[in-house]
């Protein structure tokens, strides 16, 4: 019977086809019209099939867990209650931006948080610290500061090791101030400077002298002063220092390095850095570099003392 009703509908067909011959365009009309139904119905099922998505992640799944990576400045839990997520909150309501807003804004080590969610019940947040870059002496102990210059924390007993000194930076300006604008030079100067050297494989900095942006001297493991005065082509000038420090220093004894004008560099050894930098001779040999001319390196002192002086005293033996 099956088999009979499939020629009839056949021979109905075929039949149909030879009343329609003259319109035979009519007919191809009501196929792509009948086939363009056929895309609305998999269109509606396919909007229904989201809205159905839409609807389960916003009503049945909920918060019930806070998973913490990659901290170690704070408390998790400490996270988890300023986060500003809640028990119960829809798991895909969650807006990672604002927490992300919310915790680098209270948290001072935090830099980035990436927001995950785990179905059905967990939210994971992924935390990028940063490190303290450099630090300066306050009235209340060592302050430690960003890169970008903001402070991480204030009144530390001791500074980490390896994280640079800094003087003549101090705290961050409000950017409506005046002396916002030489704060943000200095700054500049110091990442440039520091971003150099390691570059050029020249690690062990523990303290830049930034009082003046144009006199701008650099101090190498507490026993190399290195005057670099400007950051004006410091690339350049730390291949030459690069170059000085595995050729002509020794590995005991303090040393002056000059250089400030791209291209000369000299170096002598010194008994005492800080009386050198008070001596008549440092501030010839700075007037003489101011010119131009390439001050006479010869070695003067013999082996000095191994004490650190004064302005450098800390992280003598640190390796950044």
């Amino acid at each position: 019977m099956g088999k009979s009703k499939k020629h009839d509908k056949k021979t109905e067909h075929h039949h149909h086809h030879h009343h329609d011959h003259d319109d035979h365009h009519h007919g191809h009309h009501k196929k792509k019209r009948r086939r363009s139904g056929g895309g609305f119905y998999y269109i509606l099922a396919a909007f229904l099939a989201v809205v159905a998505i839409i609807i389960c992640t916003n009503i049945f799944f909920e918060v019930e867990y806070i998973e913490i990576e990659g901290l170690t400045k704070y408390a998790p839990q400490l996270i988890i209650d300023n986060c500003g997520i809640y028990s119960e909150d829809k798991l895909f309501r969650v807006d990672g931006k604002e927490v992300e807003e919310r915790l680098t804004e209270q948290f001072a080590y935090i830099d980035n948080v990436n927001v995950k969610r785990k179905i059905p019940s967990t939210i994971v947040l992924e935390i990028e610290q940063c490190e303290p870059s450099a630090y300066f002496r306050g009235v209340d102990g060592y302050t430690l500061i960003h890169r970008e210059g903001r402070t991480l924390e204030t009144g530390v007993g001791k500074p980490p090791a390896g994280v640079i000194e800094i003087d003549g930076l101090g705290e961050m300006p409000d950017e409506k101030d005046e002396s916002y604008a030489e704060y943000s030079e200095k700054l500049s100067a110091f990442n440039n400077i520091i971003d150099s050297m390691n570059e050029n494989g020249i690690t062990g900095v523990n303290f830049v002298d930034l009082t003046d942006v144009y006199d701008i001297t650099v101090m190498y493991r507490s026993r190399v002063a290195i005057y670099i005065s400007t950051e004006v082509q410091i690339d350049y000038k730390m291949e030459m220092v690069k170059k000085v420090l595995e050729d002509a220093v020794g590995s005991t004894g303090m040393y002056y390095i000059n250089a400030s004008v791209p291209g000369t560099t000299s170096v002598r050894e010194v008994k005492s850095i800080s009386e050198f930098f008070n001596s008549p001779l440092f501030k010839e040999e700075k007037e003489e570099s101011a010119t131009d001319d390439d001050p006479n390196a010869s070695a003067e002192g013999e082996a000095a003392d191994e004490s650190s002086d004064g302005e450098a005293s800390s992280g003598e033996e640190s390796d950044v």
